[in-house]
């Protein structure tokens, strides 16, 4: 046994160097400053991301049911919500994330009314605003497969949708004048499977993904009882393309298609047939050690029954 001494320790040895150079390549500050591309899909165990991110809507222009983009008559809206967004690494392959929405919504509308005394018509223009907090959502991402520099990562996210949010129109003066609910009134959930290849200065995802919105029940006209409804389920399917321009910097080209089921009010189908869209959204990513930066915009290119305008968003993380 004991000649074979000095070849177990040379084993043992050597064993530990390769394990230290696979597992310890990286020290935990540089782990936290790894980019939007070098990062793996769920923060390491113990880290925290914290941050907020805006979203900025115009609502001007819809895909109508042929599929042509045209201008809403008589009324443009604005939304733009404000979300704290919170990511723990619980496990090096389980994430858990919350995030906390405050929305301000307002509708302008304009149009032609007759004054049958008179016998002239006069221009009315009106404000809907409302403002307060959103509907909450709650998520967990798990790495089903880690990646290696063969194989990509394959990650399974869930996420469920509190209804947080006023759901009812409040400070009715008038069925013309009142606050629009900031929440959706009803319970979601969502599942969602991305896969993940980093091959240095690039990156390629793909997510598949659906959501399953649950009965609830609101107000739909003013002055009218609370009405069951469900909103149609949201299936969607993406894939982006991120590269490295520089130590700091990235460009991220994504491109996602959406399709909205039908819905229900009081178990009827409210829509004759589903609504689609398809988005572009390119993103510049800024990261400045562990503050990271992220701009996108996103850009409906073709879609039927659905919204057509582009919208600005806006993500400032920290890694502690």
């Amino acid at each position: 046994m004991k000649k074979y001494a000095p070849l177990l320790f040379g084993f043992l040895l050597m064993y530990s160097s390769i394990y230290g150079q696979t597992e310890q390549q990286l020290l935990p500050v540089e782990l936290k400053q790894q980019t939007l591309i070098t990062q793996p899909v769920t923060l390491y165990k113990g880290f925290i991301r914290a941050g907020i991110s805006a979203n900025y809507l115009f609502l001007d222009k819809v895909f109508n049911e042929d599929g042509d983009r045209e201008s809403i008559s008589n009324s443009f809206g604005k939304i733009w919500t404000l979300q704290a967004v919170f990511q723990y690494g619980l496990t090096d392959r389980l994430q858990l994330s919350a995030a906390i929405p405050y929305t301000n919504r307002t509708l302008f509308l304009s149009f032609l009314a007759d004054l049958p005394i008179t016998g002239t018509t006069e221009q009315i223009k009106f404000e809907r605003s409302g403002k307060g907090i959103g509907d909450i959502d709650l998520g967990a991402t798990y790495q089903l497969i880690t990646a290696t520099t063969t194989r990509p990562a394959v990650a399974l996210r869930g996420t469920i949708f509190l209804p947080t949010g006023q759901k009812n129109p409040t400070n009715i003066v008038s069925p013309e004048e009142f606050d629009f609910p900031t929440g959706g009134g009803h319970l979601a959930s969502e599942l969602s499977v991305e896969l993940r290849k980093t091959k240095y200065p690039f990156l390629f995802s793909g997510t598949v993904a659906y959501k399953y919105n649950f009965e609830g029940n609101k107000v739909f006209e003013v002055g009218q009882p609370e009405q069951n409804f469900q909103n149609g389920g949201l299936f969607s399917i993406g894939g982006l393309v991120g590269y490295h321009v520089n130590e700091w910097m990235a460009i991220i080209n994504d491109v996602t298609y959406f399709n909205i089921a039908k819905g229900k009010i009081e178990g009827t189908l409210v829509d004759e047939e589903a609504a689609w869209v398809m988005e572009y959204i390119p993103r510049l990513t800024f990261q400045i050690k562990q503050l990271r930066i992220n701009q996108a915009l996103s850009f409906p290119i073709i879609g039927k029954l659905s919204g057509a305008d582009p919208s600005y968003f806006l993500i400032v993380q920290y890694v502690f």
